[in-house]
């Protein structure tokens, strides 16, 4: 069972997983200031922001992978987006607008595949990453996407790993 935040400033993370057998109760805990980053096929992708940890929960085998720490050196907010590529490789990807600060700033892309162990620095981005909203995107399809600031959607291919900035609807 998995129980989120109530009051509004926790509101959407995820505070407790409990796995409850008949007599036997264990509890699987994660950190309390984890949130969901995306879900698929089961699985659960949380990240804590603070200390740049992400996971990869599997509630029905109780099992709770802790991926190793990104070297993208941020400042301000990321995105994060979950899901599975058409080949049926499961990644993370992190977007985040890299130190030290200077302008512009300079956002850097971050994509690590299960069973690799390993985070790979993405060479194609877009010019206007710095337009995309924070937080974590929406998995359809092998894409992942994520609105702009002024509306405009961005989608990124899990099976390419490469960029596109949808074009407006009329």
């Amino acid at each position: 069972m998995i129980h989120e935040g109530k009051t509004s400033d926790l509101q959407g993370r995820l505070q407790w997983v409990e796995i409850e057998h008949d007599n036997l109760d264990p509890v699987k805990t994660l950190d309390r200031d984890s949130f969901p980053v995306g879900s698929v096929n089961g699985l659960i992708c949380c990240c804590v922001p603070y200390d740049n940890s992400i996971h990869v929960f599997n509630p029905v085998l109780e099992e709770n992978m802790l991926l190793p720490k990104p070297e993208l050196k941020i400042e301000g907010c990321m995105s994060y987006g979950f899901g599975v590529s058409m080949d049926g490789e499961y990644k993370v990807i992190l977007r985040g607008r890299r130190k030290p600060n200077y302008t512009p700033y300079e956002y850097e892309v971050d994509v690590y595949t299960l069973g690799t162990d390993q985070w790979r620095v993405l060479g194609q981005t877009l010019d206007h990453l710095n337009l995309m909203e924070c937080g974590p995107g929406v998995f359809l399809s092998s894409h992942v996407y994520w609105l702009g600031i002024y509306g405009q959607i961005y989608n990124f291919d899990l099976t390419t790993e490469t960029f596109e900035l949808l074009p407006p609807s009329h």
